[in-house]
């Protein structure tokens, strides 16, 4: 895989610019008005699991949720270290997004040269379901992180392979000499970067197992490292880190597809009538954005342009954005259980990056070509020599400068919409409709001004929609309410809800004098009757008011005088 820039053509400020400028645009927009989404169901899942003890946090992880265990491991000891503010709760997944970019930018530089590597990652940056996700507190900012880390590592490593072949590939960068070891020494093995590939491998799987489709991607480069060195060397070592890494995360690859069924029910096989618009499902709430997928599929399109230089690293890079959702598509259709959706494909998007990075070096390399066809040959004067490169450099700023400006606004709508309150809820952004609020903070704020600590509570709605860890959270300890309906805590069962007395009358026997019953009418359970009727039945209660706040309905029942 050829290397296109060289130390001598960069300074240090400009080589660490490339990097830095989008891994700080990255972070910037994730943390831009963080707190203002309400949490949602599975956020509220997060922080309910990182709040808890190891040992609770390990039983539950027996239950469901393994193979999201590593990240509630990471977000018991961050929130434990610096609190669970919303912003604190959101800032890994936006430090994990901006490691990303700078390992798009970094592997673009590799590939493609300086601008495309710069281009790449603020194009990643600015894609509204990165920054989306880039502020959720779920695991997948770190999926993205990790398979884009992944991608850096293996470039790194099979570029140290392909210079230390005796037979250098065909394909080889201006102004780069080919590194030969001398005949009849075998040359060294950079062990070291195919350790810290395989240990990428890991982390993926532990954040998530899905995401271990980009194998196939990976795969292609390796084959195509091979046709150009006829050297199965680094094959070899590549298919060792993949095997070693699978064996370690082979247990909880048995435990995760033992609980899948039961997490991931409601999602449905991808349909094969309308393949366009299948299709279309996934990547627009992938982008959160329909006029950025535009903008990326003209930008791959012209980083065609750049086929007789870099053909392998473009077959690299479309194979690594194609394969996996092809992979999954497959594995939706012919499997027991489906993943054919938008957010589990993010891990796409760094390869897709580059990709977009390279058509915008392709066009300014086009424009450039263009400006100095003309221009005296470089070397014919002094001033001559000078103007070559600088109308080049000029070109390149200016047409990165526009790509840039073109994706802030076809995705400035996206950014806002993916920061509004209820957006976190608007789990397919920007598909079907965004629903209603669920109410969780509004539920808190009213029982904040109406309740009286020691009051007594009942959570309803089903455990999937998290009511009492969502009300809880957003009242922050500031209330102390008694769930005295409640005989064991979700943290003690291992599991997401508390276990509900199995005697209600004996329960409701020691309620106290107000009791709030904190219903979700769109999402009611038969225990949610059979409390009100029991508190009703009893005689001791009667219901004294009803208020209704967005999702919620909150009953206020009184022991009678």
């Amino acid at each position: 895989m050829p290397t296109p820039t060289t130390a001598r053509s960069e300074s240090r400020w400009a080589r660490t610019a490339l990097w830095a400028v989008p891994t700080l645009v990255s972070f910037l927009i994730g943390v831009f008005h963080s707190s203002r989404p309400e949490l949602w169901r599975d956020e509220l899942a997060s922080v309910s699991a990182s709040g808890r003890s190891l040992g609770q946090l390990f039983d539950l992880l027996g239950n469901t949720d393994a193979s999201t265990g590593f990240y509630y491991l990471v977000l018991h000891f961050w929130t434990a270290a610096f609190g669970d503010s919303l912003t604190l709760l959101r800032m890994p997944s936006a430090l994990a997004m901006a490691g990303a970019a700078c390992c798009v930018a970094l592997t673009g530089r590799l590939l493609f040269g300086r601008w495309a590597g710069l281009g790449g990652g603020l194009l990643f940056a600015l894609v509204p379901g990165i920054s989306r996700y880039g502020q959720e507190t779920r695991a997948y900012a770190f999926v993205v992180c990790s398979v884009a880390l992944a991608t850096l590592l293996l470039v790194r490593a099979v570029d140290a392979a392909a210079r230390q072949t005796p037979e250098r590939a065909p394909e080889q960068a201006p102004g780069q000499a080919a590194e030969r070891v001398p005949e009849g020494v075998r040359p060294a093995v950079p062990k070291g970067r195919w350790v810290a590939y395989g240990a990428s491998l890991v982390l993926i799987g532990l954040c998530h197992i899905v995401a271990l489709a980009c194998l196939a991607g990976h795969t292609v480069l390796l084959l195509l490292h091979w046709r150009r060195t006829r050297s199965a060397r680094a094959l070899r070592w590549w298919a060792g880190s993949v095997v070693v890494a699978l064996a370690l995360l082979t247990p909880l690859l048995i435990l995760g597809q033992s609980q899948v069924d039961g997490q991931l029910f409601w999602l449905k096989p991808p349909s094969l009538k309308h393949p366009t618009a299948t299709l279309l499902q996934m990547l627009r709430p992938m982008f959160s954005s329909t006029g950025y997928l535009a903008l990326f599929a003209v930008l791959s399109l012209c980083a065609l342009l750049l086929w007789r230089r870099h053909r392998d690293a473009l077959l690299f890079l479309v194979a690594s954005v194609v394969l996996p959702i092809a992979a999954i598509f497959v594995i939706s259709r012919v499997g027991s259980t489906s993943y054919w959706f938008g957010r589990y494909m993010l891990f796409t998007l760094p390869a897709w990056s580059v990709l977009t990075g390279a058509g915008l070096a392709a066009v300014a390399r086009l424009a450039a070509g263009l400006l100095t066809a003309g221009q005296p040959a470089p070397g014919a004067t002094p001033a001559a020599g000078r103007t070559g490169p600088a109308v080049r450099r000029r070109v390149f700023a200016a047409v990165t400068a526009l790509g840039v400006a073109a994706a802030v606004l076809v995705g400035y709508s996206d950014q806002v919409a993916v920061r509004s309150y209820i957006s976190h809820s608007w789990t397919n952004y920007p598909l079907d409709s965004a629903g209603d609020a669920w109410g969780y903070q509004p539920a808190a704020q009213f029982l904040l001004h109406r309740a009286k600590p020691g009051d007594g509570v009942y959570y309803g709605g089903s455990h999937l929609y998290m009511v009492g860890a969502g009300v809880e959270y957003y009242l922050r300890g500031r209330l102390p309410l008694n769930q005295f309906l409640t005989t064991e805590s979700a943290a003690d069962n291992g599991s997401y809800g508390p276990t509900l007395c199995p005697d209600l009358a004996s329960c409701v026997a020691g309620a106290p004098d107000r009791v709030w019953l904190v219903m979700a009418p769109a999402r009611p359970v038969p225990e949610d009757a059979k409390v009100q009727k029991a508190l009703l039945d009893s005689g001791a209660y009667r219901i004294s008011e009803l208020y209704n706040v967005p999702g919620m309905s909150l009953y206020l029942l009184e022991r009678k005088s």
